[in-house]
């Protein structure tokens, strides 16, 4: 498989942890103008290299752009409503977390809003799910070998899919196939094969919207193109319509499309399952000092994953050393500082939080702002090893230098020498 389909796979999959999208990706023209004449100066000056494809250099890459992606959020999170501190961001907590998230989303200069609410959950929000026929997995398929088509409307857009059946080819193959199609369409739909737990699978097909369409419409219907395929397999079988969620906020009937919404333009709500019983859920701000500590450890979680990363790749022909060396100087460099506030550094580079030592720095009056301090001179590091990273991920990829660019002269700009990343990934469709 080439490095560009490799890459997309990568995003794609059910496993990457990066294919979650964050309020904090979308960018200002301005910001990403700025970004561009960075990566025209940054390459200004850089010499012309060669590396050595393979199928694992774009995940490689793809690595360092997503970790320095979540220490860019998680700092965008920590810095917004232009708080001057970055960490004093207000932090929640709900009586069963197990049933509910809960995160804080306002402005915390407004102390006159509502600093509590109860909510009990009825019912979450459901997706449309179609499940076919049960067919003998093992058996060959009962239709005749030949090419086939179907369509699926969703979103008033219609997809037709096409494939074959060769003799020989069994019920569960087809049904297998056929959910790599629909998932790898990217369309709002996750199919996958199920069993009864005897010799029959089936193909089942779900939403990833939730939520009843007002004209009562299902959220997605299968049609024949080529006449049986669709009635051989079942695909078209509604067993489950999409339903709203239900829940009662300080005692009122609400409901929601999604399980996750916002209430008052300060919360942003996740349910996750229904109450079991009659006591609603109470949610609240937790404490000034366990906010901070709340703030701090998502600042250090960052960290400590892309150090996790770098050092998973430490022993790895496609990392120089280089990748280790950049994040665990962040705190090595600032060890003292960190472990005078309870933020222990360990040979390695990678942070261990002693809570109780945390708790007494930031709640001391006389040493907070010197605690501020540190923490932010931390964050302001992190924010900048995450900015080179993202202009230029290929600068820790093992290379060969080919020419150096003569210091000496006024070099011409040259804007696309970072475009290898992105050239690598994408190739195979030129």
């Amino acid at each position: 498989m080439n490095a560009g389909l490799t890459a997309y796979n990568y995003f794609m999959s059910e496993h990457s942890t990066y294919n979650k999208v964050n309020r904090y990706d979308t960018h200002k023209k301005s910001e990403l103008r700025n970004v561009y004449n960075s990566i025209v100066k940054y390459n200004k000056q850089s010499p012309l290299y060669m590396f050595k494809m393979s199928n694992d250099v774009s995940s490689f890459a793809v690595d360092i752009k997503e970790c320095a992606r979540n220490i860019k959020n998680t700092i965008a999170a920590l810095s917004e409503n232009d708080s001057s501190l970055g960490f004093d961001k207000k932090a929640v907590t709900s009586s069963n977390s197990d049933l509910i998230d809960v995160s804080y989303i306002g402005d915390n200069g407004n102390p006159d809003a509502a600093n509590e609410f109860d909510i009990f959950i009825e019912k979450l929000a459901m997706p449309q799910i179609n499940i076919g026929n049960f067919l003998e997995s093992n058996e060959p398929v009962g239709i005749t070998p030949g090419k086939y088509m179907f369509n699926v409307d969703i979103n008033n857009i219609d997809y037709e899919f096409e494939f074959s059946v060769h003799p020989g080819d069994t019920n569960n193959y087809i049904q297998e196939k056929l959910a790599r199609m629909i998932n790898n369409a990217n369309m709002g739909l996750e199919a996958t094969v199920v069993d009864d737990g005897s010799s029959t699978t089936s193909l089942k097909i779900s939403s990833v919207a939730t939520g009843q369409v007002d004209s009562g419409e299902p959220l997605f219907t299968v049609r024949e193109n080529t006449a049986g395929i669709v009635g051989y397999l079942g695909i078209d079988n509604l067993v489950s319509e999409a339903s709203n969620s239900s829940f009662k906020l300080n005692g009122i009937s609400k409901s929601s499309y999604s399980n996750t919404f916002t209430i008052d333009k300060r919360f942003e709500v996740t349910l996750k399952g229904a109450n079991t019983s009659n006591e609603p859920i109470k949610v609240g701000f937790k404490t000034d000092a366990d906010a901070m500590i709340d703030n701090i450890t998502s600042l250090v979680d960052a960290y400590n994953s892309t150090l996790n990363t770098a050092y998973s790749y430490s022993n790895s022909e496609l990392s120089n050393s280089k990748f280790t060396t950049d994040i665990s100087q962040i705190a090595i460099r600032n060890k003292y500082d960190l472990e005078s506030i309870g933020l222990n550094v360990n040979e390695k580079g990678q942070i261990d939080i002693e809570e109780n030592l945390l708790f007494q720095a930031i709640t001391d009056d006389e040493s907070h702002s010197d605690v501020l301090s540190i923490l932010n001179n931390f964050k302001q590091n992190m924010g900048k090893r995450a900015t080179s990273m993202l202009l230029n991920p290929m600068e820790y990829a093992n290379k060969t230098i080919v020419a150096y660019k003569n210091p000496l002269k006024d070099n011409y700009s040259t804007p696309y020498i970072t475009s290898i990343y992105s050239g690598m990934m994408f190739n195979s469709y030129c």
